[in-house]
């Protein structure tokens, strides 16, 4: 039987940084991925620069461009602000950048297979026993360790996508109460493309309500929606914790996406890298995920009062216009209104 220090099940940006500060450190890692390749998966690119994604340290090379203005519109009035640096990027660069680092390391990565479960310290990983001292979910939202944990997800947000073949200048973000209840519509330029979506919790906003405004916001932009087909993904939102004796959730499978923002990338990177420090006997505290956690706790309060009663959702978007132009706390509040990780 295979024997390894540390089973990272997930070759995202949580697995791989948790991997690879692992085995910086000497430990013996095998990351597996269920997909044929690292990186692909359906994501906007875009990150607000601030110091959380500064301490990632993503490769000058995977960055597209760096933003410095925003275009939001709120029905009818457009509003353009000159704005803390934000980043495009191609996901699949980004996780072949990371996989580079994690592969240089000395991480063993093993695309196509699957953790079928575990008992004990044995893990099933397809037909090969191997047996671990720590295991680490990094698996997205429907995660398998997190199902083995007997940890259900109990809320989540969806969002929908689509690249058009255009240019635009600047990241744009569209809200438009009732229509897409508390929740903006997202344009994030790209190379040779743009990436239009909309997201948000299925509860409050119906997924036939989101395809269908999302069409017509694709048809309010020049482009036949027909033409497009629509990519969607599903986010987990609940957080159920993160340490297990000795098993680790990280990222999506800790449902540490933001409600309202579907910001997730900076999190999954922040709780992988906590949880190998863990595992390294170097902390007992998380102040990374402590930090995702009270974003979390801000945009769900505002989510309940929007979507509680239409007058409080109407007020506060009448009065974001102003909030944006004159506080800068409230530019950094909403540092990634796109659905960041959809």
């Amino acid at each position: 039987m295979r024997k390894v220090h540390t089973l990272v099940v997930g070759g995202g940006p949580g697995g791989l940084s948790a991997a690879t500060a692992l085995a910086q450190a000497g430990r013996e890692v095998l990351l597996i991925e269920k997909n044929p390749a690292i990186g692909p998966k359906l994501c906007a690119g875009y990150l607000p620069f601030d110091a959380d994604a500064r301490r990632m340290e993503i490769p000058a090379p995977v960055i597209e461009k760096i933003h410095r203005e925003r275009i939001f519109h709120f029905g009818e009035r457009r509003l353009q602000i000159n704005d803390e640096p934000r980043i495009t990027f191609s996901r699949i660069e980004l996780g072949q950048a990371m996989l580079h680092q994690a592969k240089g390391a000395g991480v063993v990565v093993e695309t196509g297979r699957r953790l079928r479960g575990w008992r004990g310290r044995e893990a099933r990983v397809d037909d090969e026993a191997i047996e671990f001292s720590y295991l680490i979910g990094a698996d997205g939202s429907n995660s398998t360790v997190r199902r083995g944990l007997d940890l259900p997800v109990r809320s989540f947000c969806v969002a929908f996508q689509v690249a058009l073949p255009e240019a635009r200048p600047a990241v744009e973000c569209f809200f438009d109460y009732p229509r897409y209840a508390c929740w903006p519509a997202w344009l994030i330029p790209h190379r040779d493309h743009v990436v239009v979506g909309l997201g948000g919790d299925p509860r409050y906003l119906p997924l036939t309500k989101m395809k269908s405004e999302l069409r017509e916001l694709i048809r309010r932009l020049g482009h036949s929606p027909e033409k497009y087909p629509l990519s969607g993904s599903r986010l987990a939102t609940d957080y159920p914790g993160h340490v297990f004796g000795n098993i680790f959730l990280v990222g999506d499978a800790a449902g540490l996406v933001e409600d309202w923002s579907g910001y997730g990338i900076y999190a999954a990177w922040a709780s992988g890298r906590e949880a190998a420090q863990a595992i390294l006997g170097l902390t007992t505290r998380f102040p990374l995920i402590a930090s995702v956690l009270a974003a979390k706790r801000r945009q769900r309060r505002l989510i309940q009062a929007m979507t509680r009663s239409p007058a409080v959702g109407r007020a506060v978007l009448g009065l974001m216009p102003a909030a944006l132009r004159v506080l800068p706390w409230a530019r950094r509040w909403l540092r990634s209104s796109p659905y960041s990780e959809a």
